[in-house]
């Protein structure tokens, strides 16, 4: 949607997920220890979908959280940086996806390691050089300003990433320290090798392979965040003894990023599947948000796997109607994960869902629900849903339900505020015929 929306068209109901939408606003508990994953309920009653058989919809948000992920012993790292800032990186919402995930990258970093930043287009330039985490305000700031435009000169923002890796191996400040004790990676972020002539990507392509004794110490890898698979940037990223990652969004990105700083899986927690039972004694009907409905009385577990990265959490939103005066438990939630490293299966406490989770009033509910819902009830209307009812086809009043029930504290909320923005354009542009 981001990206459609950056082009001025409007969103395609073929590609519009509900999850997407819950990921983009989710909200973190406390994180579980290190190494698991924690499970936690909201509920209240719902602004949106429709009665049936009399009984009023409910929501009910559940949430796996993942603690921090075991850290194991490795060597320092100084990951160098260079990230195309040119116009090309605007389609898509490219640049922002690569900044997002930039943002988030120094949650991984120890003390020992370094982050060095290259910009370039036509020209390039060292941003930031040997950034720690007791300077990461500065890198937190150049992120917050880069911008896409002019032309792109590949070639020399690879020269100045190496001349950054190269300069002291990245590590003056650390010269009481082997060399071989850290690890230095070139990172190059594009949208393909279109900025890059074919002879010096050739004569690049041969100093890289050439250069072995020298360059092997200093691996290359490449992020396309262009979303397809470009054989020269996968020639180049060869015979810099690093990779090729498809990195066509800001998950996939801080993966790639995460990987190469760490040397191991970006994952806290993997295969992570939180499932649902709701009991038919209880609930008449039930939805996963995004899904199709499930009427048969509860009978079947609804669940949702994903892997789940540091400290990152994962919800599923439903919608459930429930039969009166049989008691307090509706449900049970239950997560089962893999460790990252060795594959061992861990299981956690089963949570127990009660009737008095759900609040009688959407606007006393959980700011982390009323926020959920909305984001639903948007997607749910741009996919074309059949379970938006006829009285909320518009968008305008889910506009409503957020400046009407949303809490205080919310309304101030950047994802609020790109939300209202998104939902904005949106209808600028149905009224403009696009």
């Amino acid at each position: 949607a981001r990206a459609r929306l950056a082009e001025r068209l409007s969103p395609d109901p073929a590609f519009i997920r509900v999850e997407d939408f819950l990921a983009a606003v989710q909200s973190h508990r406390a994180p579980a220890d290190v190494g698991r994953v924690s499970l936690s309920a909201v509920g209240g009653a719902s602004p949106f979908g429709q009665s049936l058989r009399g009984l009023v919809p409910q929501l009910l948000l559940v949430t796996a959280q993942a603690g921090p992920a075991p850290r194991r012993s490795r060597r320092p790292a100084h990951l160098v940086v260079a990230v195309d800032v040119s116009s090309s990186m605007q389609a898509g919402g490219r640049l922002e996806q690569v900044a997002r995930a930039l943002r988030e990258l120094p949650t991984r970093l120890t003390a020992r390691d370094r982050l060095s930043l290259v910009l370039f287009n036509d020209e390039a330039v060292v941003a930031l050089e040997q950034t720690s985490l007791e300077t990461i305000s500065d890198w937190q700031e150049q992120i917050g300003e880069l911008r896409p435009f002019g032309g792109t000169n590949l070639a020399l923002g690879l020269q100045q990433a190496y001349g950054v890796a190269f300069r002291g191996n990245g590590w003056e400040s650390l010269a009481e320290q082997p060399a071989e004790d850290f690890r230095s990676h070139v990172v190059l972020v594009t949208d393909g090798s279109a900025g890059m002539s074919a002879d010096s990507l050739a004569l690049f392509t041969a100093l890289l392979r050439e250069g072995a004794p020298l360059f092997g110490k200093v691996p290359l890898s490449i992020l396309d965040a262009g979303g397809r698979t470009d054989a020269a940037l996968a020639e180049l990223a060869s015979a810099g003894h690093g990779q090729l990652w498809r990195a066509d969004s800001t998950g996939r990105m801080l993966d790639a990023f995460v990987s190469l700083l760490t040397a191991g899986s970006p994952a806290a927690a993997e295969d992570v599947e939180l499932a649902v039972t709701f009991r038919p004694e209880a609930v008449a009907a039930y939805r996963l948000l995004g899904h199709e409905a499930n009427q048969a009385g509860g009978l079947l577990a609804t669940s949702l796997e994903s892997r789940l990265r540091d400290r990152e959490a994962s919800s599923a939103l439903y919608e459930v109607w429930l039969l009166p005066g049989t008691g307090e438990e509706i449900g049970q939630a239950r997560v089962v994960w893999r460790e990252p490293e060795g594959g061992r299966l861990r299981s956690g406490e089963r949570l127990s869902l009660g009737r008095s989770l759900l609040l009688p009033s959407f606007a006393e509910a959980e700011p982390a629900l009323q926020l959920a819902a909305a984001a639903a009830a948007t997607a749910e209307f741009l996919r074309e849903s059949p379970f938006v009812p006829p009285g909320q086809r518009d968008l305008r009043y889910v506009r409503q339900v957020m400046r009407e029930q949303f809490s205080s504290g919310l309304i101030d909320d950047p994802r609020v505020i790109e939300l209202d923005g998104m939902i904005e354009r949106v209808q600028q542009l149905r009224r403009g015929g696009r």
